[in-house]
């Protein structure tokens, strides 16, 4: 039944459980659009150099991808234009984690049983994290439009980006409690969603760079209240029809399923495992197949679709972004560290599954020690952010060499593999910090992530001077993509890996010695 005591309940536990990472995550990225948006007006302060800046993205086919289509020279379209693509990239991330996290994951641990074997239902838990999701994007939005003012964007401007922000958040989470009442597995609801992100994002740079109708986007129609790049009310419309059409179908599933199940359920296996499962790194890579086998198979087709092409992109326009070189290929090779890093660190958050799921309590009674249960998830991590980097580096390789292209397809491997060590590096400092608190290894992780990409969005803004790009690890790795100029960077990629192994080192150390584990 759902009660109105029963309601309350849930939403206070659902409360307690989540609110720390939904007011982390939204404020933080209510902060960043903030600094961005105060970096751009202090790097285009007047109408002159703003209008300048127009005729440079109308020129600019890798800004018009990345970023959109500038309106015009005002303070709002500025500041709107240069924040809004990557604080609702980060707002929907957050809506789906928080989430995801506050149905499934309660499922996935066990202490959702407590609430099954009460009169509560798991519409009550969706709403109430429905609820939490609403706070968040809230936080967001008043954090974003404090920044918006403070540039001078103006009061019409900025309410209609805060409402944009929110509108995404609330169609991310209808289109979340579809996909968390519909899939299995936590970690499969973050990936679907993850790469449903990618793609709707990639569409809309594909609508933007070619100048289609703005509907032909969906994150178009989200945005469609009070921009001119939007799809208008039609797209407002289309937006509600498909949020409206997932929350009923996510609370209908939510009230038919059975506890624990939906698509992507575990089936019975076979009677007697493979001798591969028997050591800590088989049977990590085991538990990991999916996550590593898509983050292998989606680089390489990508790889084969840019490849294919790329010459004729390339004779159309001119992608140029930080001097990755003059093609899509060399862009695509520059900017795939940055996207790697967060697979990696999904795949290495998968160590503290273990731990609050008592899977990692079972591994250690036995004769695997705590070093080598630990380094198999390094190990996991590493050979995704190899595996991504070559596989795309391949995809690209073969159909350029085929199309008559330059290059050969080891080099194309090469360009690709070489920029694996900044990623690396990031995941060996979240391990040095899961070894002093688990909890804390996927903080430091994406937080390292994002602050490093808001540092080079600062420097771009010429809010930072350039030598501060150098703190950024993804800058220290070589582009020796064929056919452009090479930047070899070997002492950058030299430091990369030591500190690396370093972080590693001293992870599996304090690992080692760490007397209890705690989730």
């Amino acid at each position: 039944m759902f009660t109105r005591d029963g309601f309350a309940y849930t939403l206070r536990v659902t409360w307690r459980r989540g609110r720390l990472h939904a007011l982390a995550w939204f404020a933080i990225t209510g902060a960043v659009g903030a600094a961005v948006a105060l970096a751009m007006v202090a790097a285009f302060p007047t109408e002159a150099s703003r209008a300048a800046l127009v005729a440079v993205v109308k020129a600019s086919s890798a800004q018009r991808f990345l970023l959109g289509n500038l309106a015009g020279p005002s303070i709002a379209d500025a500041v709107v234009w240069r924040s809004e693509t990557f604080v609702l990239v980060l707002a929907t991330l957050g809506t789906l984690f928080v989430g995801t996290r506050s149905t499934r994951g309660g499922e996935a641990d066990g202490s959702l049983e407590l609430f099954a074997a009460t009169p509560l239902t798991r519409p009550a838990l969706a709403v109430a994290t429905l609820v939490l999701q609403a706070f968040g994007a809230l936080v967001l939005a008043v954090a974003l439009a404090a920044g918006f003012l403070a540039a001078g964007a103006g009061a019409g401007p900025t309410a209609a980006a805060a409402a944009r922000v929110v509108m995404i958040c609330a169609w991310a989470a209808c289109l979340g409690t579809l996909l968390a009442q519909g899939l299995r597995s936590a970690r499969l609801i973050k990936q679907v969603g993850v790469y449903a992100l990618v793609a709707l994002v990639v569409w809309r740079g594909v609508v933007n760079t070619l100048d289609w109708p703005a509907w032909l986007s969906p994150l178009h129609w989200v945005t469609g209240l009070g921009s001119p790049a939007g799809a208008g009310w039609p797209g407002l419309a289309a937006y509600a029809a498909t949020g409206a059409s997932a929350l009923t179908a996510g609370l209908v599933l939510s009230v038919r399923r059975d506890f624990d199940g939906g698509i992507g359920s575990e089936t019975r296996g076979r009677a007697h495992g493979s001798r591969l499962l028997r050591g800590p790194i088989g049977l990590a890579l085991r538990a990991q197949r999916s996550l590593l086998v898509a983050w292998c198979v989606v680089p390489l087709a990508m790889g084969l679709v840019i490849g294919s092409v790329g010459t004729s992109v390339d004779n159309l326009i001119h992608l140029d972004l930080r001097g990755a070189g003059g093609g899509i290929a060399s862009l695509l090779i520059y900017l795939a560290p940055e996207i790697v890093t967060a697979g990696a660190l999904l795949a290495f958050a998968h160590a503290r599954a273990d731990l609050t799921a008592g899977h990692a309590e079972l591994l250690l009674a036995g004769p695997i020690s705590r070093t080598r249960w630990f380094a198999s998830h390094l190990v996991n991590a590493g050979l995704i952010t190899v595996g991504a980097l070559l596989a795309l580096g391949l995809g690209v390789g073969v159909t350029t060499v085929a199309g008559g292209g330059s290059g050969s397809l080891g080099a194309w491997a090469v360009a690709g593999l070489v920029r694996a060590p900044a990623t690396l590096l990031i995941v060996a400092l979240a391990a040095l910090a899961f070894a002093f608190s688990p909890r804390s290894a996927g903080p430091v992780g994406f937080g390292l992530l994002i602050a490093v990409f808001l540092g080079e969005t600062l420097v771009d803004l010429t809010a930072l001077p350039e030598p501060a790009r150098n703190a950024s690890p993804f800058e220290w790795m070589p582009l020796i993509v064929p056919g452009t100029p090479a930047t070899a960077n070997t002492a950058g990629t030299l430091a990369c890996l030591a500190l690396a192994l370093a972080c590693a080192g001293s992870a599996l150390w304090i690992e080692r010695r760490r007397d209890v584990l705690v989730a």
